[in-house]
């Protein structure tokens, strides 16, 4: 979190404690609250808190019907022959008050009948002399009336609806040659809104077909220019290698680059040799010394003799613990994320990976992982795992005969799945290596045994490079300075930890090599090249209501051309009708070849200038050291897991070098997490929020007296789990609902929510004096500024702590703040409950100590973010409520993806396996909704969820969705923790951070 926006935090309390009652100076127990309840005894008893009453505001899930209007009589007012295919243009009807309240240019046109045909609005608004919509039938005939229903989508908090437009003449209306290039306009435009969701953000498929359609459109158009559209269409590769790479809109854009076939890059030639392409040259860190610091010397295992220097390293002692983390990430973790992220749908890299390699996280490997092995490590050369990298894993043998069994298990599984598995041997260095795979590369493994090493890997050169480490012609982790210098911080031990992850200067040297960044551009193209051609196969789905039979036939209807079916560097594209497109040098969409097995030899002008942009942006950031990061992994009995990192060292400019500035070398105790949400940090003398508040404070009243030289070491700024933080989620509109909860457009009630909102801030004092002094400054000021604005007041004390309250006076009782004095702690909250909540836990809990000190010290941090929700309690239910919000946006992204193969394929598998087969070999990726569910086509032609139902009738699923992964997340979640410190100098400063996640018995 930014200082800066911390700093008005902490000023809104410290503004509103300051403000007067009507006259008179400032009461006597004002500036002693402090005192006084600081001197409150720890012992005396707690009296019973109000129970938590139940929210006042409840989410409506009820669902609501689309309104369905009286049909209406509308006309085709001209018609287009044109290149196989009918075009209907349908006119506005005469009285316009019949049609649907509004007009929505997103809306989708059902042709019902025996005919098939495409229909999409025509423009938005009501004027009369636009027409409605226009009508596509494929062949040379068009029924002379038929039925076109008009699907409204339903508004947020409001209701759908839909209209049937009973259409007649097609057969008498005027030809006009025009009406074939409005149609083209108005689908690229419907086909632009339709995948549209949020900021710059599309489903590639729609924005492929936005583009091709415009670009046809605008080749009918009389002294129409292609070309003008490319050039305005055009993405940037160079976004590609930023340092920060938002990599789902950069392959949107490349979408919309494909479908306007856009020329060659002047400068794509490729005539500047890789070699040439200055590099990154950043320095090391000097390992050396900083080993010779370290009163211990590096305890390593034994597979880090085999791992290159250059690529990320995970190790797990025990097969087991590494196979119940991967299925804790599958089955929780990466729901939770792909929820954040608003995910359309999941790649299932981990399984790919598990057919390349013929290994199954199964209960065989659970069984049988700690007889067979004592030691498994992955590597990997870079980190793109969705697209495709190299993996290789390294099993260290303890009986061969039990791992010889499990693997015999996998292989037969697989030969039988896969018949046309075959089997070659080839040589590394001068050890035979055997490779099982299959034509199309789902399965791709090399196998070798060196050493008591047993290595699967799904790619030839990373298993040259693991031998060449192992014997000493490539540099390997184990000698590296910084791997030696991270076994020093986390030796190696099966009782100290469970698994290690290492990311090393020299894999952060090759990730942003000009090598790396280029290839990974290519293939970021090659891939929109690969979707492209089977989205111009979709599209002729959606546009003749069939698959075309062949690619000749897809060429044919212009959709597509030969220069689609070519990748950026004129390899060829082959496009399966049942496989979905391939290229031998590329891949797959949802499979691609890993970059460590592609060539570059030879780059572009243009490649190269893009690269010197993505190197002058790193430098700026990162000056002086490349940053290596170690995690240490361990989990517990109950299933929980705890992470040790260090990040050294820091990057410039960053969030975590602002955060270093404010907490300075303050430190604090890490005590356990109690119940709720907060945010605690130390706060240094010299630090920039001081000095930001006390500017404001000055700014604001003109007054030299108002400061922060009483505020201690320590602030925190928390929500309780109470209901009214549901009430609050929903008033602000957080929380997705049918519609908004009755009565809340009252400002009373409004009001009423604010003011039990649960959310506090506390700070340690340093001298109660002198914030007496600052909080009689602010108030004297207030009341001679405002006067009769608001009312200070002493209200019933809580454990014999006085606690005042500053109440606004401009309408009835107003919004107050509360806060009081407890430990030596200041305490606001709008809240009383949370008031108390407050001081119990100030005057029940152990205070945790603060030192001054530059270096890290066990137990202690400088930040913690702790996360404990009561089972069942408010604090995770609105959690859910606000998370269900990205589960909402990303079911419309997966289902207008489920929508672009299922119009395009005309028939889905009904097999589950199958059908997720067909998804990702035609988009790239699998349609899926975070809770669960199935999509499907319904008998109205419209995509259905089984849970959140239609665009047009949405339904509206209670919390928590059973079944659902964020829900089983949250219900097995005891307490999540999260501490940042920071340890060493001006050159080495390094980050500490740990996760700590405890798992409900």
């Amino acid at each position: 979190m930014r200082a800066s926006a911390l700093a008005p935090l902490l000023a809104l309390p410290l503004a509103l404690a300051a403000c007067g009652e009507k006259s008179g100076p400032p009461p006597a127990d004002t500036a002693g609250a402090a005192s006084a309840a600081s001197a409150a005894p720890a012992s005396a008893a707690p009296p019973t808190q109000a129970p938590d009453p139940p929210p006042r505001l409840a989410r409506v899930t009820t669902p609501r019907p689309a309104e369905v209007l009286a049909p209406v009589a509308v006309e085709v007012d001209a018609r287009q022959v044109a290149g196989g295919a009918v075009y209907l243009r349908v006119a506005m009807p005469a009285k316009m008050d019949a049609l649907l309240p509004r007009l929505s240019a997103e809306a989708r046109l059902i042709v019902e009948g025996d005919a098939y045909g495409f229909a999409v609005p025509a423009a938005d608004g009501r004027v009369a002399d636009r027409p409605l919509a226009y009508v596509r039938f494929p062949g040379g005939q068009a029924p002379d009336r038929f039925t076109l229903t008009w699907h409204q989508p339903a508004p947020a908090g409001g209701v759908g609806a839909r209209q049937q437009l009973e259409v007649s003449g097609a057969q008498a209306a005027d030809a006009s040659q025009l009406v074939e290039e409005g149609f083209l306009r108005a689908a690229s435009q419907w086909f632009d809104r339709r995948g549209a969701r949020g900021f710059m953000r599309f489903e590639p498929f729609y924005a492929f077909a936005a583009a091709r359609l415009e670009l046809l459109g605008e080749a009918l158009r009389p002294g129409g220019d292609v070309g003008a559209l490319r050039q305005r269409r055009r993405g940037d590769i160079g976004e590609a290698m930023a340092l920060y790479t938002g990599w789902t809109s950069i392959e949107e854009a490349l979408q919309a680059d494909r479908g306007l076939r856009t020329n060659p890059d002047p400068d794509s030639a490729l005539t500047v040799a890789l070699a040439d392409v200055r590099g990154i040259a950043l320095p090391g860190h000097p390992w050396e010394a900083l080993q010779a610091k370290q009163a211990t010397a590096p305890v390593t295992e034994p597979l880090a003799a085999f791992a290159p220097a250059d690529m990320l390293y995970v190790h797990f002692h025990d097969l087991r613990q590494l196979v119940r983390l991967a299925a804790d990430a599958d089955e929780l973790l990466t729901p939770v994320a792909r929820t954040i992220e608003e995910q359309s749908g999941a790649r299932h890299f981990t399984a790919r990976y598990e057919r390349q390699l013929i290994v199954q996280r199964s209960a065989l490997s659970q069984a049988l992982g700690h007889v067979a092995v004592q030691g498994v490590a992955l590597v990997a050369s870079d980190p793109f795992f969705r697209d495709g990298t190299d993996v290789s894993v390294l099993f260290h043998i303890r009986s061969e005969a039990a791992l010889d069994q499990a693997l015999g298990v996998y292989e037969a599984a697989a030969r039988k799945r896969r018949p046309d598995l075959v089997e070659s041997t080839w040589d590394a260095a001068g050890h035979p290596v055997r490779l099982l795979a299959t034509a199309d590369g789902e399965i791709h493994q090399h196998r070798l045994t060196l050493d008591g090493v047993r290595i699967l890997s799904n790619s030839a050169e990373a298993v040259r490079r693991i031998v060449d480490a192992h014997e000493g012609r490539r540099p390997s982790l184990e000698k590296s300075g910084d791997f030696r210098y991270f076994r020093t911080i986390y030796p190696f031990g099966v009782e100290a930890e469970d698994g290690f992850v290492f990311i090393s200067d020299a894999f952060v040297q090759h990730a942003i090599s000009p090598r790396t960044k280029i290839l990974q551009g290519r293939r970021m193209e090659a891939r929109a090249a690969l979707q492209a051609a089977g989205f111009a196969a979709l599209l002729h789905g959606w546009l003749q209501g069939r698959r075309p039979a062949d690619t000749a036939e897809l060429l044919k209807s212009g959709l597509a051309t030969a220069a689609d079916l070519k990748d950026p560097w004129g390899g060829a594209i082959a496009l399966d009708a049942e496989e979905g497109p391939a290229s031998a040098t590329w891949g797959r969409p949802a499979r691609m070849v890993p970059l460590i097995e592609l060539p570059l030899e030879k780059v572009s002008r243009a490649e190269e200038a893009a690269y010197a942009t993505f190197r002058e942006t790193y430098q700026a950031y990162w000056r002086g050291f490349i940053d290596p990061v170690g995690v240490r992994i361990k989990r517990d009995a109950a299933g929980g897991l705890a992470l040790d990192a260090r990040i050294l060292p820091l990057i410039q400019q960053s969030d975590y070098n602002e955060l270093a500035r404010l907490v300075g070398d303050v430190r604090m105790d890490v005590q356990a997490p109690r119940e709720g949400l907060a945010f605690q940090f130390t706060v240094a003398p010299d630090s920039r929020l001081r000095k930001s508040v006390e500017d404001l404070g000055r700014e604001l009243t003109d007054r030299r007296d108002i400061g922060l030289g009483w505020l201690g070491d320590r602030v925190s700024v928390g929500v309780e789990d109470r209901s009214s933080l549901w009430d609050l989620a929903l008033a602000m509109g957080e929380i997705p609902a049918a519609s908004r909860p009755e009565g809340i457009d009252d400002r009373d009630a409004r009001k009423q929510i604010f003011a039990r909102a649960p959310v506090y801030v506390t700070a340690d004092i340093a001298d109660g004096l002198a914030l007496a002094a600052a909080l009689t400054a602010i108030k004297a000021f207030v009341a001679s500024a405002a006067p009769g604005v608001v009312e200070w007041k002493t209200t019933e004390p809580y454990r014999e702590v006085p606690i005042v309250q500053v109440q606004e006076r401009f309408d009835g009782d107003g919004l107050s703040i509360y806060y009081a004095t407890a430990n030596r702690q200041l305490i606001f909250s709008l809240d009383p409950g949370t008031l108390h909540a407050r001081i119990d836990a100030a005057l029940d809990g152990e205070r945790g100590k603060t030192t001054r000190s530059p270096r890290d010290a066990e137990g202690q941090a400088q930040a913690v973010l702790t996360f404990a929700p009561r089972k069942g309690g408010w604090l995770g239910k609105t959690i859910l409520g606000m998370l269900e919000r990205g589960v909402a946006n990303a079911n419309v992204a997966a289902s207008r993806a489920y929508e672009a193969l299922a119009v395009g394929r005309r028939e889905l598998p009904a097999d589950e396996d199958a059908r997720r087969a067909v998804a990702l070999a035609w988009l790239g990726q699998e349609p899926i909704n975070a809770h669960g569910g199935a999509f499907s086509i319904g008998g109205d032609g419209l995509v259905a969820h089984s849970l959140y139902g239609t665009e047009v009738e949405p339904k509206w699923p209670e919390l928590p969705v059973a079944g659902s992964p964020t829900a089983a997340f949250l219900d097995q979640l005891e307490g999540l923790q999260l501490t940042i410190g920071y340890e060493g100098g001006e050159d080495d400063r390094g980050l500490h951070t740990t996760v700590r996640w405890q798992r409900r018995p």
